[in-house]
């Protein structure tokens, strides 16, 4: 949720994003791993600019979906019991893919009006098409039992 500054107003950005993953993994060794992931999502974007002329925050919220494809490897890195059969192994993983999503409208309208403002007609501030599609990198970390 980055915030900055927009020709002199302040400005954030707020992505939230609800993925569940499926996952398939092949072990050759018992210390490697090798999976590929698909995780589809669904994804919330608010942005707001405060408005200094207005005196108002322009606001915008919305909906879109995603679907995250990847393939990696995962490394035991340590383990806690017997080598054959740990109680926890330790891992590190890593894995690189493309999100596909959907693009958000950014139209950024004032979003708290007051009784004095209900009598107004407000337009809106279109801004380019938000698309959050893109190559993905994770480095992670789990532990098993």
């Amino acid at each position: 949720s980055p915030s900055s500054s927009a020709r002199g107003n302040d400005s954030s950005l707020e992505i939230q994003r609800l993925a569940l993953g499926l996952e398939a993994r092949y072990s050759p060794i018992s210390r490697l791993a090798l999976f590929v992931r698909g995780m589809p999502s669904a994804i919330h974007v608010d942005a707001t600019v405060d408005d200094l002329v207005l005196g108002k925050k322009l606001q915008t919220s919305a909906w879109t979906w995603g679907l995250d494809v990847s393939g990696g490897a995962a490394a035991r890195i340590a383990a806690v019991g017997s080598s054959e059969y740990p109680v926890a192994s330790f891992w590190l993983a890593l894995d690189m893919g493309y999100r596909f999503a959907g693009s958000t409208p950014m139209r950024l309208r004032p979003g708290e009006l007051g009784e004095e403002d209900q009598t107004r007609r407000f337009g809106e501030v279109p801004l380019p098409n938000l698309d959050l599609s893109g190559f993905i990198a994770r480095l992670s970390g789990s532990v098993s039992f």
